[in-house]
């Protein structure tokens, strides 16, 4: 299952992945042959094949192709699910007949689409003028919901029912038509303001030098004359762990934990991903070792905390 998931993530990248790049999947509860959880964790009837297995705060992971085969050989019957907000997309889900037929009438693009039974999931990418929501129970039918964050169930996952999601237009997304975009707009404007997402992730003491473990508990004031400015040295902490070979949610976790890491801007658990993700782009051009783990896989031969 786990191939054809990451060739599903490959599709929507339209690149293929390597070990350490970002592939935004979360493991899922998957159903028994009778229909009931999977898992273990005793999940009703509504959430069975879709509830998620990792903690509070998920969402705001972003979890590599190597993060996903560990939660793999863990969890290897698992069900998987798809980030929408990293991977900037819109899934149309169109639950039965109904909804289908009645969105065909606004007008679909040729885009990527997963089927299970009579439903459907439409993906397109989402402008970047257009907000991350979510709109449900829309249309005529109320059966359309429009999805632009949290997680989508992707192939080969098995519903309860038995049905299995599949791919069936096998391309890119593609440009999400105006009503879609309008719904969202709406949805973003009369809608209620977002909250913070908690994120509760296990400690972790990050393999710096001691310098830089300093900065990392007291920020700018560890090293003044070195870092002008408080997002200067939270980028040296970051550009360290990466090189270091900590994985984004060591590195997200070990910053959450700081107090002056928190206090820099609201919602850090926003914020942060993105610089773990430039970082780790940095790394891959400043270092330009064969075998470092960003390029290849293997092991990464720089000098950290310098």
């Amino acid at each position: 299952m786990i191939k054809d998931a990451l060739r599903f993530a490959e599709l929507v990248a339209r690149r293929a992945l390597g070990p350490h790049d970002p592939v935004h999947l979360v493991p899922l509860c998957w159903p028994a042959l009778d229909g009931s959880c999977g898992c273990g964790r005793g999940h009703g009837e509504r959430d069975v094949g879709k509830a998620p297995l990792l903690g509070a705060g998920y969402q705001r992971l972003r979890p590599t192709v190597a993060e996903v085969l560990e939660w793999w050989r863990r969890w290897p019957n698992a069900n998987w699910g798809m980030l929408l907000e990293p991977w900037e997309l819109v899934v149309l889900d169109l639950d039965g007949p109904e909804a289908v037929d009645e969105a065909e009438s606004l007008g679909l693009p040729p885009t990527l689409a997963v089927v299970r039974g009579g439903r459907q999931h439409r993906y397109f990418r989402r402008p970047p003028d257009v907000p991350a929501h979510r709109c449900t129970k829309q249309g005529r039918s109320r059966a359309i919901d429009v999805l632009a964050k949290g997680y989508t169930v992707i192939p080969p996952s098995r519903h309860r029912s038995g049905d299995v999601y599949t791919a069936v237009d096998p391309r890119p997304p593609s440009e999400p038509p105006d009503w879609v975009i309008k719904w969202l707009l709406e949805a973003g404007r009369s809608g209620p303001p977002e909250e913070a997402c908690p994120v509760r992730l296990p400690p972790v003491r990050l393999r710096l030098s001691p310098r830089l473990q300093a900065v990392l508990t007291r920020g700018r004031d560890a090293d003044p004359s070195r870092y002008p400015s408080r997002s200067e040295a939270l980028y040296a902490v970051i550009t360290a762990a990466v090189a270091a070979g900590h994985t984004d949610a060591e590195i997200l976790a070990a910053l959450l934990a700081q107090p002056w890491v928190r206090e820099m801007r609201r919602d850090p658990g926003r914020w942060l991903p993105p610089q773990i993700a430039k970082a780790r782009r940095d790394v891959r051009v400043r270092f330009r070792d064969p075998r470092a783990p960003y390029l290849n896989g293997s092991t990464l031969r720089v000098e950290v905390g310098l």
